[in-house]
Order: C-alpha cells, then structure tokens, then sequence
C-alpha cells in the first residue's frame, strides 16, 4: 500500500490530527515496515512550441528516468505487512 501521510507512533498521532488538514477522519494502521517509497507529484511533458504541458498528480518511484519532469510535493511511503488497528 502506498501512501502519502508518513507512519507516526502512537504518542504523535493525536498532534498529527490535530495539526494536519490531511488527516481528516483517520484510520489508524499497524505497520510493520514502512519503506519510503518515491515522491507524489506532477508530470510536465514539453510541448512542440517549447512550453510545459501539466499532466494529472501520480506517484513516482526513486529512480525513475521520468524525474526531471515530475515536481514533487510529497513524499510516498510504502506500507508492508499492515493490520488496521
């Protein structure tokens, strides 16, 4: 499962929701390895007239040869062996 909000331990979960306009209505998720995956962002492919055409938001693994055509905003974890606590 990928995903765009990092793990955060229990004690820092409550701050989190607190403070994050992402984490409206959470699901609280054990995970047993977190792996940081590659970046949330947006493509641009170059146009005829030498322009950027955007392209819609995706996510990017490291190491993708497409990198210099892709801004990223976020950052993009994997999670591995989850339960839904």
């Amino acid at each position: 499962m990928l995903c765009t909000k990092p793990p955060v331990c229990r004690p820092c979960a409550a701050l989190a929701t607190r403070y994050c306009p992402h984490l409206t209505d959470p699901v609280t998720v054990r995970v047993r390895k977190p792996r940081t995956w590659g970046v949330f962002g947006g493509f641009f492919t170059p146009t005829p007239n030498g322009g950027l055409a955007p392209r819609p938001d995706d996510c990017l693994p490291y190491g993708d040869p497409r990198a210099p055509w892709f801004p990223a905003s976020q950052l993009v974890v994997e999670l591995i062996r989850c339960t839904v606590a």
